[in-house]
């Protein structure tokens, strides 16, 4: 057994304590880390909405509901209320590009139902979407993305939080008006596709979706010149959340699953904490590439602790 799905294991135990949260890894090894991987510049995949070139990603670095009962908004309960043609999702990543030094994942997801009424992108947050939350330099800082384009703050140190929402044929930004924020969110800072722009309100909500991006240490709503990329390297520590969120007819949730410990729009220090692999630690990771992503009940993968 490899050691990510050991100290995985190790986390899921510690959060069923009540016991586990974010920004607890410490020099000893305690606290609640996931494994980044290293995405080889051979294997990167396209950012067009195709995950048949996703094949590669081993399944320990892979994620469906079965993993999250245990963290998150996401319950056993609920789970076992929820009908896999309802919801289900399965995360491939995240992982980081050393070269580029990015972080780029994907996602399938099965909706039987597309909610996403409000005129607003400010509701978004009560819709069907997905969420990447990042706090590279793992300050834990209070305010996030939102508040720097409501001009509530505007200091060195933020954390970021991204939406990918298929409302409106597929948006990727903020949930508030970006005010010069514009820029961390379109090529050549980030890239994002759905595998369709053809959303109707009601109907089928399923859909897959890939994500490339960097990361700053510093947001401004002044432009990119006064913002600083942030760079990382093996062995850091960063904390981040990816969050799925799902919505039935009647805007209740259906399904929430994520790596966050609270209410990200509290502060960083809610999001769990990450360990980036060198490429040295995950080249044997791709030692044997299939030709193409198996399509068996609409391409969910087995999570590796179910092996």
């Amino acid at each position: 057994m490899k050691r990510s799905l050991v100290l995985f294991a190790v986390a899921i135990a510690i959060a069923v304590t009540g016991s586990a949260n974010a920004h607890l890894f410490g020099e000893n090894g305690e606290g609640n880390p996931w494994f980044l991987p290293a995405v080889r510049d051979d294997v990167i995949p396209t950012i067009d909405g195709d995950l048949s070139d996703w094949a590669f990603w081993p399944e320990e670095y892979t994620f469906t509901p079965e993993n999250w009962p245990a963290v998150g908004q996401w319950n056993e309960e609920e789970a076992a209320n929820t009908t896999k043609d309802d919801f289900d999702v399965i995360v491939y990543g995240p992982g980081w590009i050393p070269s580029t030094s990015e972080i780029i994942w994907a996602a399938h997801k099965v909706d039987d139902y597309f909610y996403g009424p409000d005129e607003c992108y400010c509701m978004g947050w009560a819709e069907d979407n997905m969420q990447i939350a990042i706090d590279a330099d793992h300050g834990g800082d209070e305010l996030g993305a939102d508040d720097i384009a409501n001009n509530v703050l505007n200091r060195g140190l933020q954390y970021q939080q991204s939406y990918l929402m298929p409302k409106d044929g597929g948006i990727h930004g903020i949930f508030v008006d970006h005010r010069g924020l514009d820029y961390a969110y379109a090529p050549p800072w980030a890239f994002f596709e759905f595998s369709r722009r053809d959303w109707v309100e009601g109907g089928d909500g399923s859909y897959d979706v890939e994500h490339l991006f960097t990361a700053f240490t510093s947001l401004s709503n002044s432009g990119i010149e006064e913002a600083v990329v942030h760079t990382f390297q093996a062995g850091d520590i960063i904390g981040l959340s990816i969050d799925v969120t799902d919505y039935d007819a009647d805007g209740e949730r259906q399904g929430d699953v994520d790596f966050d410990y609270g209410n990200i729009s509290f502060g960083g220090d809610q999001l769990g904490d990450f360990y980036l692999l060198s490429v040295e630690e995950t080249q044997d990771l791709y030692k044997d590439v299939p030709t193409a992503v198996e399509n068996t009940s609409w391409g969910r993968v087995k999570a590796a602790l179910g092996k």
